[in-house]
């Protein structure tokens, strides 16, 4: 009994997940969903968030370069018109997007994340390191003073440093993985690698910044509580 009602259950999730429309964004990225209005300029998307809970997504046509019908059948919308900033062929276009959707796929961002993290906490620990009084200063009859981390007020370095963060992302260089890639035979296409690196810089800085806003913060943190 128990068998057959989990057959049956996933007989159902298949059932829907074929019974839904998919739209291909012009950035890349997708949704499931189903069309319940088409109005000139927009299309009201029907589509469930992670909990089960359903929304209305209102999708401006012109972000739209092609929908999958339940049956398989894709229409596309996109055409090329330099007049609306549309300066590549369908062809071209989908090669450009491919490149964005498997960036927001598959492009990890782990290391820039952890990498803007040790940076800001770096930033914010050596900024609060005190060095003692100079050679100068304790000829002068400066008192000694305790040397060491977390022991002098931080400046405004630690506040300003992330902002230089995506800067200095921005400068990296990376070739990219094969195991980001559907398929090899995509790296052949410059507009495939084109909308890639698009994607994948703009991850980068993200990551890079939110790291180092995290560390500097964490930087903080530690000054503060030592200094209770």
């Amino acid at each position: 009994m128990k068998t057959k009602i989990t057959i049956a259950f996933v007989l159902l999730i298949l059932f829907n997940i074929r019974g839904q429309d998919k739209l291909l964004l012009i950035n890349g990225k997708s949704d499931k969903g189903e069309i319940i209005s088409d109005k000139e300029l927009k299309l009201e998307f029907k589509t469930h968030n992670n909990n089960g809970k359903e929304k209305i997504i209102p999708y401006d046509k012109y972000r739209i370069f092609s929908i999958t019908d339940r049956d398989g059948e894709e229409s596309v919308w996109y055409k090329k018109d330099s007049s609306i900033g549309n300066f590549l062929s369908e062809n071209r276009m989908r090669m450009f997007i491919y490149g964005q959707r498997d960036a927001h796929e598959n492009f990890g961002v782990r290391q820039h994340l952890l990498g803007g993290f040790l940076l800001g906490f770096m930033a914010t620990t050596f900024d609060t390191y005190e060095f003692g009084p100079s050679k100068k200063e304790i000829a002068n009859g400066a008192p000694p003073t305790p040397t060491g981390f977390f022991l002098r007020d931080p400046s405004v370095f630690p506040v300003l440093f992330p902002l230089s963060i995506p800067f200095g992302a921005n400068l990296l260089t990376a070739r990219i993985k094969k195991s980001d890639v559907t398929a090899i035979e995509y790296l052949n296409s410059e507009e495939y690698i084109e909308g890639f690196n698009k994607v994948k810089k703009f991850k980068r800085i993200k990551a890079s910044f939110v790291g180092s806003l995290l560390g500097s913060a964490m930087g903080f943190v530690c000054f503060y509580a030592l200094n209770l």
